[in-house]
C-alpha cells in the first residue's frame, strides 16, 4: 500500500510539473545570422568573352563583393595570372593578356582591394592546351586581421 502511495505521488508530481511547462510558440520572423568578416586567403577567377578585355558587369560584381568580403583586412601577397587560351599568336597572347591584367588591377585599386605591390604574370599557353575558359584572369590574394600585428 505504501507503495503505491509513493507511486501515485510521484506520478502526480510529474504531472504537475509537465502541465506547469508551456511550450513557447515558434519564432514569427525569419533569422539571419550576423556576418562575420573572415580574413582569409581568397582566389577569384575574372573571366573575360573571347578576344576581349572589357569586365563583364558579372566580373565587376565578383571584385565588388570580394571588396565587402575585405572590407576590415589587410591584403598582401597578390598574384595575378592571365590565361589568354584565346590568342592566335604568341603576340596576340601577351597584348591581351597585358591589357587584362591591367584592367583587373585598375578596377582592384578602384575597389581599394589591391596593395601597392602586386605579381602579375601570363601563363603561357601551349598549343594543346587551348581551353573554352582559359580566357581569365585569376587572383589570388592572402588576408590578414588588420589587429593582429
Amino acid at each position: 500500500m505504501m507503495k503505491s502511495i509513493m507511486t501515485a505521488t510521484a506520478l502526480g508530481v510529474s504531472a504537475m510539473t509537465a502541465a506547469a511547462e508551456v511550450p513557447q510558440a515558434p519564432p514569427t520572423e525569419i533569422y539571419t545570422a550576423p556576418d562575420m568578416q573572415i580574413c582569409e586567403p581568397m582566389t577569384i577567377s575574372i573571366y573575360f568573352q573571347s578576344g576581349e578585355v572589357v569586365l563583364s558587369s558579372y566580373a565587376q560584381s565578383a571584385l565588388k563583393d570580394a571588396r565587402a568580403r575585405l572590407a576590415n583586412c589587410q591584403i598582401s601577397d597578390v598574384e595575378m595570372v592571365a590565361q589568354v587560351g584565346d590568342a592566335r599568336n604568341a603576340k596576340e597572347e601577351q597584348a591581351i593578356g597585358q591589357d587584362r591584367l591591367a584592367i583587373v588591377a585598375a578596377t582592384m585599386r578602384d575597389e581599394g582591394i589591391l596593395p601597392n605591390s602586386a605579381s602579375a604574370r601570363i601563363e603561357e599557353n601551349r598549343p594543346d592546351q587551348t581551353f573554352v575558359m582559359a580566357r581569365r584572369v585569376d587572383i589570388t590574394l592572402a588576408a590578414h586581421d588588420r589587429n593582429i600585428g
